[in-house]
């Protein structure tokens, strides 16, 4: 594996038609579950859990269009700086995330759906 492999966070984005609901870095979440297991002291949600509850919150909202996609960029993306593109440039920071790997919503629409 080279470094360029192993640099990075992996993020999960949840979105509809109607904008964001939610990037989080779930480099971090996997991080601090790993740390606080090694240390025996109660642990945070893991990634798996995060992502369950994201992909059925998209199951019950199906009627808007519910897109959850992980998607692993450079060290140069940080959740803050996302959360900031979906604010400012949202059509951008979706096609960004419909880069990766789709959880739960149509696939097909790589980059086509627009968010209004």
């Amino acid at each position: 594996m080279t470094k360029s492999e192993t640099e990075g966070n992996v993020f999960v984005f949840s979105f509809c038609r109607e904008g964001f609901e939610a990037i989080v870095n779930l480099s971090v979440i996997d991080q601090a579950y790993v740390l606080a297991k090694m240390a025996d002291e109660i642990l945070p949600q893991s990634v798996n859990s995060i992502l369950n509850m994201m992909s059925t919150r998209a199951r019950f909202n199906e009627h808007r269009g519910m897109e959850v996609w992980v998607v692993k960029l450079g060290p140069e993306f940080t959740e803050d700086a996302l959360l900031k593109m979906a604010d400012t440039d949202p059509q951008s920071a979706a096609d960004l995330a419909r880069l990766g790997e789709n959880i739960y919503g149509d696939s097909s629409k790589k980059p086509t759906a627009t968010i209004v």
